[in-house]
Order: structure tokens, then sequence, then C-alpha cells
């Protein structure tokens, strides 16, 4: 029996110094590793430095037009944004912003989405369409948040018919929120005779939709071949039906 509880009193004995060793162990770990910490800590910045701010009332500056701020999406997201008149906190995030004017063009205006209505098909070029349905819903957009709405029209897959059947469905839809139109996005990368295209495309638009075209087309320059190459932009499909109008000046 006494052989039995000497035993038991080594065994526990070793544990017990096992334990104080485990501990050890792990409290020099932990030394360690806070070491570390300290040693990676970033060094302190310099001291902050006080600064005055005095507004001159004397002599303000130009006062901000009512109008100023502005929002910019690509014209293919134009059926997501419009959308959000009817759900979402979009509507009461522009209303908080105050009057502003959304801008809806991009590359994607010449490249991914295309008008199409019971007269005109869509094209097999674009990515997604724009209908009618989607610019009711962008009027109730702006009527709803006071903002405005300029609107790209394509040039680079030139179809004035098109742009024209949009554009009276724009006027329609939008009314006096239809701040203007442009026509195609950054056309002086279009690798054809843009100028020309943008002129005609303009006339046509004018012509069928007495469309507010945003910008002026008499005065620019044909001499922008260097920015074309400079632009890289993809050639557009249709370039030479407009190439073609734009030689013969008449209406395509």
């Amino acid at each position: 029996m006494g052989m039995l509880l000497s035993i038991a009193a080594v065994v526990a004995l070793a544990l017990l110094a096992a334990g104080i060793a485990l501990g050890d162990d792990d409290d020099a770990r932990g030394v360690a590793h806070r070491a570390a910490l300290a040693a990676a800590a970033p060094a302190p910045g310099p001291a902050p430095v006080q600064v005055a701010v005095r507004v001159d009332l004397r002599h303000p500056g130009r006062r901000v037009p009512a109008r100023f701020l502005g929002l910019s999406f690509e014209a293919s997201s134009l059926p997501q944004i419009a959308a959000f008149a009817g759900h979402g906190n979009f509507l009461a995030l522009l209303r908080s912003l105050g009057p502003g004017v959304l801008r809806f063009g991009g590359v994607s205006a010449d490249t991914r989405i295309a008008w199409t209505d019971a007269a005109t098909p869509r094209p097999a070029w674009t990515a997604s369409a724009l209908g009618a349905g989607d610019l009711r819903r962008l009027g109730a957009l702006a009527a709803g948040s006071d903002w405005r709405v300029l609107l790209t029209v394509g040039l680079a897959h030139y179809d004035p018919r098109a742009a024209a059947h949009e554009v009276r469905a724009a006027k329609r839809a939008l009314g006096p929120w239809l701040a203007g139109v442009e026509v195609g996005n950054e056309p002086d990368c279009i690798r054809a005779p843009w100028p020309a295209l943008a002129a005609l495309e303009a006339g046509e638009l004018r012509r069928r939709s007495s469309a507010p075209i945003a910008g002026r087309f008499s005065g620019w320059s044909r001499g922008s071949a260097s920015t074309a190459r400079a632009c890289r932009a993809p050639t557009a499909s249709s370039a030479g039906d407009g190439r073609s109008c734009a030689r013969s000046g008449r209406r395509c």
C-alpha cells in the first residue's frame, strides 16, 4: 500500500512539474509575440499642427448654379437606373442632393445598347435594348427627384432614323426633364468622317423630333485623324453607309 502511495506522489509531482514547464514555455512565447508586435508597430507620426481657417464674407466667390451637380452613367445602365423610380432608395438619395442632371452616355451608347420599337427591330450587334417603357420609368424618376436628363444617342452604328425614334420617345416620356441630347460618345474616336456623320444625324434629329441637341457641329474640324488613331476605338460596322451619306449629302 505504501509503495502505491509513493508511486502516485511521484506521478503527481511529475505532472505538476510538467505543467509548470509548459506554463513557462507559454509565458516565453507570449513575451516573444508581444515583442514582435511592438517591433512591427508603425512609428508615431508627427505631432498634429493646428490650422486656423477664416471665411472672408466680404469677397464671396462665384455662386454655384442650382443645377451644378451631375451624375453620369453608362447608357447601358439606363434601364436599371430608371427602374429605381419604383423601388429602392435611389430616388430619396437624389432628392437629398438637391436638383441636378443625370447623364447617360459613355462608350456603351455606341457599342452595347440600341433603341428598339415596333418600327425599329433590335440590331444584331447590340447586347441590350432600350425601349419606351424604360424612358417612361426614367421620366418618373426625373420628375420625382427634380433631376433633368442628358441622353446620348448612338453614332458609331449610324442609324439616324432609330435615333430620331428614340429622341421622340424621350421627349414624350421626359417632357421638361429632358435637358438635351448628345450625338455619339466621343465621336472623334470613330474611324469615319465623324463631323459629317454627327452633323447629318443632328440635322435628322432636329428635323424629325425638334430635339434639344447638345453642342454645335458646324465648327468641328475634319482634321481629327490623329485623335481617332489615339483613341483606338472599334471600327463601326455600318460606317460605310455613313461615309456614303456624308459624301453625297443625302439623308440616310
